[in-house]
């Protein structure tokens, strides 16, 4: 339960800016004609915009 308190601050914005990651990852994993390359940055891109916002 300690480690949890400093994540509480924003989930909400968090997991926002990752689901916002995955679909633009959808979308150009479409124009590229590969899902895997394009959901693999989508979730990066995701991931690492929360973790600069979360700050």
């Amino acid at each position: 339960m300690e480690a949890s308190k400093k994540q509480v601050r924003k989930p909400n914005l968090f997991l926002l800016w990752v689901v916002l990651g995955i679909g633009v990852g959808i979308v150009v994993g479409y124009f590229i004609n590969d899902y895997g390359v394009g959901t693999g940055i989508g979730i990066a891109t995701g991931v690492i915009l929360g973790v600069i916002i979360k700050r």
